[in-house]
């Protein structure tokens, strides 16, 4: 019986360390492989399963890996702009070479668009595994074979949409950027970008629309809090700044908390700002944070102190709360 695993020894703790950071250095690398080592990296895949190497179609961004499946399938071909169109259709007919355009639409029709995999994104899990094997686990030839393809695909390629005999490999971005904290995110640019262009814009590991860090002065505060999802609220009003967002609405000072800003100030915004016909006011709460400097939140509309804000923000009664003494 295999003698289990439950333990690290120092040796392999410190080992994890290191290769977790190989591994995700791997992850992240720009795109460098040319197309004709990603097609064996497909193809490995595919024969590591016994299953036939596919027809394996290249291109620079997941969009048009799924716009060239949507073409095949006879799907979205009018959306699609002439110049998009035209350029899909020569990949294409490049890449097919002497291949049998109706075969591969006919098993491209009769696929289930459920399988896929995220190339670089997802050497996490193969890490996990591979490292496991480092320490003493066992594999079959069979699922060390297979792993081996996993693991070189993942290195060098972007996302992966695989049917049975045909393949749409992405290329690698060519820009990936990061907060401290390793979530996607960037204050000038795409956090992600491919080849191609195309992009995807990120505040701290949340999505965004790219008019937001491309055409900063176009996002009012009207925007920022007019947005339903939190993460997006919270995103839009650091991109704007809570001076500015302040200054914009014409806020007022109504309360000071006797500590200071440690406490906060309780601000008053008229929502005729956002609604004209809306004589009412909205109550927020502006503080200093140790870790992430001035925050300023929305509170219940009725509220009539700093004080009485912090205490809603934790969710206890005004009379038993109390600023703590070591903030973090």
């Amino acid at each position: 019986m295999a003698k289990k695993i439950e333990t690290l020894t120092d040796e392999q703790s410190a080992m994890l360390s290191i290769y977790r950071e190989e591994s995700r250095e791997k992850a992240l690398r720009p795109h460098f492989a040319t197309d004709k080592e990603m097609r064996q990296a497909v193809a490995a895949i595919y024969t590591s399963m016994g299953r036939p190497a596919p027809t394996v179609f290249v291109f620079v961004d997941p969009f048009q890996c799924l716009s060239a499946r949507s073409i095949l399938k006879g799907q979205l071909w009018d959306q699609l702009g002439v110049q998009l169109r035209g350029q899909l259709r020569v990949q294409l007919r490049d890449q097919l070479g002497g291949q049998l355009w109706v075969q591969l639409w006919v098993q491209l029709r009769e696929a289930h668009d459920t399988l896929w995999f995220a190339g670089g994104s997802e050497l996490y899990w193969v890490a996990f595994y591979r490292f496991a094997e480092k320490i003493g686990v066992k594999y079959d030839a069979k699922q060390s074979a297979t792993l081996d393809a996993w693991e070189r695909y993942a290195e060098i390629c972007g996302p992966l949409y695989p049917y049975d005999g045909i393949a749409f490999a992405s290329r690698r971005p060519d820009v990936l950027s990061f907060d401290e904290q390793r979530r996607l995110h960037a204050e000038t640019g795409p956090a992600m970008r491919f080849p191609s262009g195309y992009a995807l814009y990120a505040w701290h590991g949340t999505r965004i629309p790219a008019v937001w860090i491309d055409q900063p002065e176009a996002l009012t505060p009207q925007i920022a809090l007019g947005q339903t999802d939190t993460a997006l609220r919270v995103a839009a009003t650091q991109i704007i700044g809570w001076q500015r967002m302040i200054d914009q609405l014409d806020a007022k000072v109504v309360n000071r908390h006797p500590e200071g800003m440690a406490g906060g100030e309780l601000l008053s915004v008229k929502k005729s700002k956002f609604n004209p016909d809306d004589k009412g006011e909205m109550r927020f709460l502006r503080a200093a944070c140790p870790r992430n400097g001035t925050i300023c939140f929305r509170v219940p509309d009725g509220t009539k102190t700093a004080h009485e804000a912090q205490a809603w923000s934790v969710g206890l009664p005004p009379d038993i709360y109390k600023i703590p003494s070591i903030r973090t």
